[in-house]
């Protein structure tokens, strides 16, 4: 490494973008710093794109280790400098690297800031989630608002080892200001089997545009609740079975009242 790095500088724009090319096989967070200076330092599109590549892996490699040449990197970068180690930040992740994530939000450049929300609400922490809900509150923006409202969504259904997140279900349900979000909820809440999610799809019933997404969730978690009482669970599927249009939901629900 120390043999590529002594022509990070070098005249021959060939020459650097064989460095980047080698960095972005090999770099890690040792190298991040010298690659942010070559990506603050590029003369044109091409060479930034193949800095951005070489932070890209290098971050990936390292995670957190990578993040605070990645930070100190935003003093003095222009705008599309800044756009790719807003990207970075995503590859890097860590609270350090939320941090600064967060205010790029408030960037002077739009092509800055825009970029901060995407890398955002792709965010795999929920450590982001009170970020996320301050900018689906905000419907004035629907583009972040929609991309805030899917952040959510993904990161309140299970994932791993992790459970789904009733409680986030719920609270994003109610910030969600669009059906296609709300319906994409729906879908994530009709996987968790309990009587809250199944109360909470229930609720839905009355929205028209929801009504059949609702329903199929609600016989979704119907058929793997427990620990409700036959009496309310039996209150739920006629409802269901009432309203829906769906001749399969419409069986299911009917078969599940005939096992009560």
């Amino acid at each position: 490494m120390p043999g590529i790095l002594k022509h990070a500088a070098d005249p021959r724009p060939a020459v650097r973008l064989a460095v980047l090319e080698a960095l972005r096989a090999m770099a890690d967070h040792r190298q991040t710093e010298a690659i942010v200076n070559m990506l603050k330092a590029a003369a044109d599109k091409a060479e930034q794109r193949q800095a951005e590549l070489a932070l890209l892996a290098a971050c990936s490699r390292s995670r957190a280790k990578s993040a605070p040449a990645v930070i100190d990197g935003f003093d003095g970068a222009e705008a599309p400098a800044r756009v790719s180690l807003v990207r970075a930040l995503g590859e890097a992740g860590g609270a350090k690297s939320l941090a600064a994530l967060v205010e790029r939000l408030k960037d002077d450049d739009p092509d800055v800031a825009g970029e901060a929300v995407r890398v955002l609400t792709g965010w795999t922490d929920l450590a982001a989630v009170p970020y996320l809900e301050e900018l689906a509150a905000d419907t004035a923006n629907l583009r972040n608002h929609v991309l805030a409202i899917r952040g959510l969504a993904r990161l309140a259904g299970p994932s791993g080892d992790r459970p789904a997140d009733p409680a986030l279900l719920a609270g994003t349900l109610k910030l969600a200001s669009r059906p296609p979000e709300k319906i994409l909820l729906l879908g994530t809440l009709g996987t968790i089997a309990t009587p809250g999610a199944l109360a909470l799809a229930t609720s839905a019933l009355q929205d028209p545009a929801l009504l059949e997404d609702a329903a199929l969730a609600a016989v979704n978690i119907a058929e793997k609740v427990k620990g409700m009482e036959k009496d309310a669970l039996r209150t739920v599927l006629q409802k269901v079975a009432d309203s829906t249009q769906n001749p399969s939901t419409r069986d299911r629900a009917a078969t599940l009242l005939k096992r009560l």
